[in-house]
C-alpha cells in the first residue's frame, strides 16, 4: 500500500514538472476568434510550420518576413491542415497574416510557451 502511494506521488510530481505544451514546429492553430501558437524551443535554419484551420471558413494567408517578403502563401479549407516549411535566418523575424478572413498578423518567436493572439484575458 505504501509502495503504490509513493509511486503515484512519484508520477504526480514527475508529470507536473513537464506539463507545459512544446513542439519541434511552429503549431498555428486559427481560430473564430483568436490564433494559438505553440512554439520550438530551438532555432531550426529549416523550419515546419504546420496550419490548423478550426474555423468554419476557407482561410487565406501568407507568412511573411520582416521586410513584408512573402514567403508562402497558403489555403486551408475549414477543418483541415497545411504543413510548409520555409527557410528562418536567426535574427530575422517571421509572421502569419490572416488575410482572408483578415485579422492580425502574428509573430512567430522560437522558444516562447504556448501564447494566443490576442492574448486572453
Amino acid at each position: 500500500m505504501k509502495l503504490g502511494c509513493f509511486v503515484l506521488t512519484l508520477l504526480l510530481l514527475s508529470t507536473s514538472s513537464f506539463g507545459y505544451e512544446k513542439s519541434d514546429a511552429f503549431m498555428v492553430t486559427i481560430m473564430e476568434r483568436s490564433i494559438k501558437v505553440l512554439s520550438p524551443d530551438k532555432y531550426n535554419a529549416k523550419q515546419g510550420i504546420v496550419l490548423t484551420n478550426n474555423t468554419l471558413v476557407k482561410v487565406v494567408g501568407k507568412v511573411i518576413d520582416e521586410n513584408d517578403k512573402v514567403l508562402k502563401f497558403v489555403s486551408i479549407e475549414p477543418g483541415m491542415y497545411k504543413s510548409i516549411e520555409i527557410n528562418f535566418s536567426k535574427d530575422g523575424k517571421i509572421f502569419f497574416v490572416p488575410m482572408a478572413p483578415s485579422f492580425q498578423e502574428v509573430e512567430l518567436v522560437f522558444g516562447k510557451k504556448a501564447y494566443e493572439v490576442p492574448p486572453k484575458k
